[in-house]
């Protein structure tokens, strides 16, 4: 199985620090949009040149699944805003959720650490503080 996990398309650093300028415009778009919400942005850090495979999706989706239950266990409404499983950097996806961000920040937090295997999710709150938006750190939780 875990052969498997890593058979797929070699990435080359220059498309990954690509896809990092490229992650910043739907976030950008989704806080114009949804002011009065949280988005989350949802992306795995997986080591060496290959960041996505049926292996990997299933992971980010199933991982995905047990965040979701999270939310809804905690009575925090949610929407998923957009998701990418096959880019080749990595699968990807974004939510909005109708929470207060300090809330949110405090369960992704707790999601990381539950068990190792969550601390490959990176999970970003974003707010909108006036006109202003910025990403929430896990400093103070």
């Amino acid at each position: 199985m875990v052969s498997k996990v890593f058979e797929g398309t070699n990435v080359e650093i220059p498309a990954v620090l690509a896809n990092r300028d490229r992650w910043v415009a739907p976030q950008a778009q989704l806080l114009r949009e949804h002011p009065s919400q949280v988005v989350v942005a949802c992306k795995l850090n997986i080591p060496g040149p290959v960041k996505n495979s049926a292996t990997i999706q299933a992971f980010f989706t199933a991982g995905l699944a047990r965040l979701e239950d999270q939310w809804l266990a905690c009575g925090q409404p949610f929407e998923i805003a957009t998701s990418w499983e096959d880019a080749p950097t990595g699968p990807e996806r974004f939510y909005l959720l109708y929470s207060a961000g300090v809330t949110v920040k405090e369960g992704t937090v707790h999601f990381e650490e539950r068990q190792p295997a969550n601390r490959l999710f990176d999970l970003d709150v974003l707010i909108t503080n006036g006109w202003e938006s910025h990403s929430l750190s896990r400093g103070g939780f």
